[in-house]
Order: structure tokens, then sequence, then C-alpha cells
């Protein structure tokens, strides 16, 4: 244990092309997010923005770092720093880009507060005593670093488990709000609506299966195998992340509506159902609904809100009315 956290480790020839695969697959994917990331954000800046680079970088130099403490063989504190660092960045700063865009199903803001309260207080809780076992797991004296580093090795197991269940708990609040706050949506766009659903549940599921594997390797003790995974582990997350919370951004946004005439009393209709759940409960649409005098609905844009805007999400009207 003590040689795997130092990186001191005698590798088979398969365990290093199996770590250089992991690493170096990681490095990629956080790469391309990089891409992704800044040919998709036109003004740079945000929450969001900016927990999307905490959480990649920390894939990327956690990527790097792997293929030097384990190949090279280093077996010095400076690459094991950087990798407890970007450790920290890559699994709470994931956390945060979830909740930079809670407010897109969650129209409470105790609610949205008392997650960030949650990600703060695990946090403090599971990285600020894992990096004190870590520094004493070098600096004590030899005689007690066994002791140590048993004891980082609980914590350890403890830590993966409660950031598997504090983004599990997060993926599902989106999963199930999604599908609660946005059903009055679903009446205008249906077949969307069925591809956001399935977006949010697969979302939820791929979250939990991902890190399901990450637990299992850290119980089966194969600690080298289960750091230098989760580069790429989390880098597919935060990919699936950055598709799903765009495409439901879009769906929120409605540029565009499959709205037909209605038969049945529609401006009952669009004065009951529209202003009490659509207007109330979808709270940030760019779009407001309103009847014309024949009964059929039509889509009037609003100004966006700018705590709404997912840069590179515009709609038709929109680019065509900036390229005037």
């Amino acid at each position: 244990m003590a040689d795997s956290i130092k990186g001191a480790v005698d590798l088979t020839r398969s365990e290093a092309m199996a770590i250089a695969a992991l690493a170096t697959t990681g490095i990629y994917s956080a790469i391309e997010i990089y891409i992704l990331v800044f040919t998709t954000f036109r003004q740079r800046r945000g929450r969001y923005f900016w927990s999307m680079i905490v959480a990649n970088s920390g894939i990327f130099v956690h990527a790097i770092v792997s293929l030097v403490r384990f190949l090279a063989r280093s077996g010095t504190v400076v690459p094991a720093a950087f990798a407890l660092l970007a450790w920290c960045a890559m699994v709470t700063g994931q956390s945060v880009v979830l909740w930079s865009r809670l407010h897109l199903v969650v129209y409470s803001r105790t609610w949205i507060r008392s997650v960030l309260v949650i990600i703060v207080t695990n946090a403090c809780a599971l990285h600020v005593p894992m990096t004190v076992l870590w520094v004493l797991c070098w600096a004590a004296p030899v005689q007690e670093q066994a002791a140590w580093l048993r004891r980082y090795g609980v914590y350890e197991k403890v830590s993966i488990v409660m950031f598997t269940l504090q983004e599990t708990f997060i993926t599902g609040i989106f999963a199930r709000q999604g599908l609660f706050n946005l059903r009055p949506l679903f009446a205008f766009k249906t077949r969307t609506a069925r591809l956001i659903s399935w977006y949010l549940l697969s979302l939820f599921l791929i979250v939990f299966l991902l890190d399901a594997g990450l637990i299992i390797l850290e119980y089966t003790n194969n600690f080298i195998y289960q750091t230098t995974s989760k580069p790429l582990v989390y880098s597919i997350k935060l990919k699936v992340e950055f598709t799903v919370l765009n495409k439901l951004l879009a769906f929120t946004k409605m540029n565009s509506c499959d709205c037909h005439h209605l038969d049945d009393s529609p401006e009952v209709y669009s004065k009951g159902l529209m202003a009490t759940d659509t207007t109330a409960t979808t709270k940030g649409l760019t779009q407001a609904q309103r009847t014309t005098q024949s009964g059929e609905l039509m889509m009037v844009p609003e100004i966006e809100r700018p705590d709404h805007i997912f840069d590179g999400s515009y709609g038709e009207g929109e680019r065509q009315q900036n390229l005037r």
C-alpha cells in the first residue's frame, strides 16, 4: 500500500500497458473536453464555465501524474501531491458542474442552496481529512507510516462511497425534478420531451454505474487501477453531463414549438394551464405562450436571462438577429 501511494511499484508489462492505456485515454478525453468547452462558450465566465474548467483540469493533471507516478516510478512527493490536488478538483468540481445547472429543473432556492451546502460539507469533511492523512503518510516516522497508511486506506474507502452518494443524489434530483417540473412543456414537445426524459435517466444511470465501478476497484484493493482509471471515468461522466445539460437547457428555452390548434376551449387552457403551470412553474424560460384570436397557440420570444444562457445553444431566430 505504501509503495502504491508513493508510486514506487514494480509492474509487469501487461500492468504497465493497462495503466498507460487508461492514463492516455484520460488525457485525450480531457483535451477533447477543453476543445468542447472553449468552442461552445462564447462568454467564458460564470459558475458553469469555471466549474467545467476546474473539473476538467483535475482530470487532465491526474492523468498525467498517473503516468509519472507509476510508469516512471518517481516515488517522490511532488507527483503524489499533484494527484491529490487534482483528485479534489476532479471530484468536487464535477458536483459543482451539476449544481450550477440545477436551476433548470429545481425552482426552489432553498433546495439549490441545500445541495450546495451538501457539496461544501462533503468537501470539508472528506478532502481535508484525506489531505491530512496523506501528509502524515509521507511525513510520519518510518515506524509509524504503516499505521497511518491503514487509516488512509479506510478513509479513502469511506470517501469514495460518500462522493458516489453525493453525485447519485444530485443526478437523481435532475431525473426526478426534470420529469416533474417540466411536465407542462411535454404537451408541446412530445418527442423532444421523451428524449429529455431518457437523457436525464441515462445521466443518473451512467454516473451511478461508473462510480460503482470505482467502488468495486477500491474495495477489491486494486489501488493502482482504481487511481489510474479515475481520469477516464470522470471524463466520461463530464462529457455526459455536458451533453445532457446542454440539451436540457435547449429544451427549457423552447426555441420552437409543436403547438397545434386546440379544439377544447383554447382560451381557458391558455389562461389556466399555461398561466399557472408553464409560466409559474418553468421559471427562466425564454419563450411565452399567447393565444391568437383563432384559438391557436403562438410562441413569443422574451429577453434571455443571463443566468439561463448556455453559450452556443442559440435558436435560429436568435442567430439571425445577431447577424443583423
